[in-house]
């Protein structure tokens, strides 16, 4: 038979604990059936230290690592030189932003950040059917 799968499309709105961010423009999501596809441009305006968590994501996580994501950061105040920045996802509404993929603390981007630091981010995760 027939399974109808939810679509659904939308605007999120991503904030901070550890940094303020400005959503420039773009925070929209997609969902289609148990997976949120989500993005946005958004830009830091202050330095910080720490980790980088991201909060707000539209839909709460499963919990499990069925997430996949990239983000591309400009006008960082040091070179990148310990990899690439990835996105690592936690339970609930959250993510973090840690060089090199790494789900622990530590390779934290911030340190790398000016106060107008930008960034494109990208990602897909899955959600309770």
């Amino acid at each position: 038979g027939y399974t109808e799968i939810e679509y659904e499309e939308g605007a999120w709105t991503p904030a901070s604990s550890s940094i303020n961010l400005s959503p420039s423009s773009g925070a929209n999501y997609t969902r289609i059936g148990n997976r949120v596809t989500v993005s946005a441009y958004i830009t830091t305006t202050q330095n910080s230290t720490g980790d980088f968590i991201v909060t707000g994501l539209p839909f709460t996580n499963t919990g499990v690592s069925q997430a996949a994501g990239s983000i591309y950061l400009r006008a960082l105040g040091t070179d990148i030189t310990n990899g690439s920045p990835m996105i690592v996802v936690a339970s609930g509404t959250q993510f973090y932003v840690r060089f090199g993929g790494r789900s622990d603390s530590g390779n934290n981007v911030l340190t790398k950040m000016d106060a107008d630091s930008n960034f494109w981010m990208s990602l897909t995760y899955e959600i309770g059917a």
